[in-house]
């Protein structure tokens, strides 16, 4: 988790004794975009987090008659402690799934593309302004509930966290390409574990969709493993039986919890060294 970073800049100088640190700034930097968003002449913040952004900061909050007392009391009220936020971690799957809570309930947030991750979820609840802190508060113990129940099927995954983590993430991403041809775009991007949870645990998935597609991999994968440890020991064939030669392969099979392929090998190297069956049946076919 980021360390907070204090300040001595204009940003800093002009706030006085508020500790402007970065997720101050943050919810400073939109609030501020959010307050001016009605002026004729919409002012230059800067790109976020650039090293010009806080002076811009600082310029807007004098010209724009932006007082102390004001900002204190907004900040007040949008922002909880940050020991309210302390189980959500950096991982990228959380942050995807809070995020899309929030936007769901309180519509697009729209930000910077260098805002991402932990810090964005802050933010996203931190700029939320038409709710109270016990609201707020309320909404994150039910998000924190709603993460730990669907955190338990994160456990189905682990199979793919070995050392062919990136094989079978690309196979995973491929059967889910053949299932259901229209993924979005972005599908090329995942290259891990983590990447594959974020992009299945969304539209247009849902999570019966996403059990398929796990379910579906580990079967393919498991077949691919089984033919590629026979190249160079076997050679498929294909040829016709007769259907009663078919129902007695089937019921060898079961009697004997074998697949057919492994009946028809053992009776093929049986007969190749005991030599009975074969050289009976054409005795019997041609008596003389």
């Amino acid at each position: 988790m980021a360390v907070a970073a204090r300040y001595e800049d204009a940003l800093q100088k002009t706030l006085g004794g508020v500790v402007v640190d970065d997720r101050f700034t943050t919810w400073l930097w939109l609030y501020l975009k959010s307050a001016t968003v009605q002026w004729s002449a919409q002012p230059n913040f800067g790109e976020f987090r650039s090293p010009q952004m806080r002076d811009r900061m600082a310029e807007i909050i004098k010209s724009g008659g932006f007082s102390l007392p004001l900002i204190e009391e907004h900040r007040n009220q949008a922002m909880l402690p940050k020991q309210s936020f302390d189980w959500i971690t950096e991982a990228r799957w959380q942050n995807s799934f809070i995020q899309r809570r929030l936007i769901e309930q309180f519509g697009y947030y729209s930000t910077s593309p260098d805002l991402v991750g932990r810090d964005l979820t802050i933010a996203m609840v931190d700029i939320t302004s038409n709710l109270t802190l016990k609201q707020k508060d309320n909404l994150l113990n039910n998000l924190k509930l709603e993460w730990n129940n669907r955190q338990g099927t994160q456990r189905q995954y682990r199979w793919f966290r070995d050392d062919k983590e990136k094989q079978k993430v690309a196979f995973a991403v491929e059967v889910a390409k053949k299932r259901y041809p229209d993924l979005p775009w972005y599908s090329v991007f995942i290259k891990d574990c983590d990447d594959l949870l974020v992009f299945i645990d969304a539209p247009p998935f849902n999570q019966a969709d996403a059990e398929v597609v796990l379910n579906d991999t580990k079967k393919k994968w498991s077949q691919q493993k089984y033919r590629l440890s026979l190249e160079g020991k076997k050679e498929q064939q294909n040829f016709l039986l007769s259907l009663e030669a078919v129902d007695l392969l089937k019921e060898l099979a079961t009697k004997h919890s074998l697949k057919k392929n492994q009946i028809m090998e053992l009776l093929v190297r049986m007969e190749s060294e005991k030599g009975v069956y074969i050289s009976e049946a054409l005795k019997r076919a041609n008596p003389l």
